[in-house]
This record gives structure tokens, C-alpha cells and sequence, in this order.
């Protein structure tokens, strides 16, 4: 499976040299479409909103990539003081109410973007794990594609099979996804 899963944490040049990341914005900008353009795969991170010393062009800049590049799932994360570290000491602490305020715009926009991954899905065929019954209803069975981690990358409700077998759960399936209703895609069991 190419499943790549890299805390990205930035993609600001001057943001990654403060908080000691990596060799430089253009070798991580490197990997990521190296990640991204590897056959069958599925690429997730995660980035930090108002470390001292990010400026507005900073964030602008991340959500920038973040809208270009397609992760499949991201998450975010506000910055918070912890004991012992540089940042903790730092004079250049962005304001608490901003912080918020960038959490909640790279919020929106991850919405987005994971709900356009997911209309993508509509129509395609996968291989998925039946893990078992839904919580969501008892006629319905919960699945995750075969390269999705278990409980964070979303799940698949089967609400149709069309094979004469019964399901069993553990089992992997091929199924095509029918329809995406909220967050949740629903899928036929093809065979």
C-alpha cells in the first residue's frame, strides 16, 4: 500500500527554518509530489497554525498549498505553548483570537477539499474491508478502503450486495461507491 502519512506541521520557508524542520521548502515540496505521484496513493498530514512567528504571508502561503496540493485527508492544529521548547520563550507569539481565527479558515478549507476527494469517489470501484455493522443504522455495513487507516480516514457504509453470499466481516470485497451522502460514501458489494 502507498500510504503517506508526513505532519507537514508548515510549508512556509521561513516558518520551517524557525521551527527546525526538514532540509528547506523545496526538497519537502519534492517529496510531496514524489508521494503524490506514486502509483495508488494516498497521502495525509497535518499542519500548525500560529506558531510565534508566522506572519500573515506565512499563512497565506500555506493555505495556498494546501488548496493546490490535494492531500487526500489533512488535519490542523493550533499552536500551543509547551515547556521546554524554543517556541515556548518566543517574543514573537501570534495572538490567541488570531490563532483561532487561521484554525478555523485552514479548517474550512480542508472541509473542502476532503468533501472534493470524496465526490471524486462517486462512481469508481475499490477494494474495501467489511469491518461490521455500522453505528450509523443497523441495515447498514461498515467498510474503509483497503488503503485507508482503521478509524481515521472516513468509512464506507455497504448498503447493497450483489453477490448470493453472505458478508463476512473482516473479509475484503471489491465494491462500487453509488453515492456520497454528507461525509459518508455508500457502496454495493460487486464481488
Amino acid at each position: 500500500m502507498n500510504y503517506f502519512d508526513m505532519p507537514l506541521q508548515h510549508i512556509s520557508s521561513s516558518l520551517l527554518k524557525t521551527m527546525k524542520r526538514g532540509k528547506g521548502v523545496e526538497k519537502l515540496r519534492e517529496l510531496m509530489l514524489a508521494m503524490r505521484n506514486t502509483p495508488n496513493s494516498f497521502v495525509r498530514t497535518t499542519f500548525i497554525v500560529g506558531h510565534p512567528g508566522e506572519t500573515q504571508e506565512d499563512f497565506e502561503e500555506l493555505c495556498e498549498y494546501l488548496e493546490e496540493f490535494g492531500f487526500d485527508r489533512s488535519n490542523v492544529f493550533s499552536y500551543s505553548d509547551e515547556e521546554g521548547t524554543k517556541a515556548y520563550d518566543s517574543t514573537e507569539k501570534v495572538e490567541q483570537e488570531l490563532i483561532d481565527e487561521r484554525a478555523d479558515i485552514l479548517g474550512d478549507i480542508i472541509s473542502r477539499k476532503t468533501q472534493e476527494s470524496l465526490e471524486a469517489e462517486v462512481g469508481q470501484e475499490y477494494e474495501v474491508y467489511v469491518d461490521g455493522e455500522s453505528d450509523e443504522h443497523e441495515y447498514l455495513l461498515s467498510a474503509r478502503k483497503i488503503l485507508w487507516a482503521p478509524d481515521i480516514d472516513g468509512e464506507i457504509y455497504i448498503n447493497d450486495n450483489e453477490t448470493e453470499e453472505q458478508i463476512k466481516f473482516g473479509q475484503k470485497y471489491r465494491v462500487k461507491i453509488t453515492e456520497l451522502s454528507g461525509d459518508k460514501l455508500l457502496a454495493t458489494i460487486l464481488k
